[in-house]
């Protein structure tokens, strides 16, 4: 965004609509970080391109599975071109997802009981928590209501 503002010969600064994009992107990364490194020990894949194909193959699976109009609304001229984009984006997704993971884990230690560590994990805990509440309650909450009114339930 910073080069398309000085490309209209304005100053790049971040404004709230630019850290409201960073909070939209930041709370679903978390929750599909969580996902990963919870099943990335079942994954069977030997390297991080192939962990990271199956992990976005599972994304994929996940959102055909939740939305309940599929990906029609986003190109509705042009079905298969929309699952093909966001399948490609699932799977890009995917292994970007297990490199930042790979990564991560080899510059954070481990997690235990020593007060520097506790202290160092607080602010990761607290955002991880926080995000999976929002996810809950933006995300989940109205998709169950919508399938709970298709059931013909009050």
């Amino acid at each position: 965004m910073a080069a398309v503002a000085l490309q209209v010969g304005q100053n790049p600064a971040i404004t709230s609509a630019t850290l409201e994009i960073v909070l939209d992107v930041l709370g679903p990364s978390i929750i599909a970080g969580l996902i990963y490194v919870a099943i990335k020990n079942r994954l069977p894949g030997k390297n991080v391109v192939v962990k990271g194909l199956e992990f976005g193959a599972i994304l994929l699976a996940l959102l055909l599975l939740f939305s309940p109009n599929g990906f029609d609304g986003d190109l509705p001229l042009a079905p298969v071109l929309a699952l093909s984009l966001f399948g490609i984006l699932c799977l890009c997704y995917g292994i970007v997802m297990v490199k930042v993971v790979a990564w991560l884990e080899r510059f954070f230690p481990r997690l235990r009981q020593h007060p520097a560590i506790i202290a160092g994990y607080t602010p990761l805990l607290f955002l991880a928590f926080f995000s999976v509440i929002d996810f809950i309650g933006m995300d989940v909450a109205p998709l169950l209501s919508g399938v709970a009114k298709a059931a013909g339930m009050p």
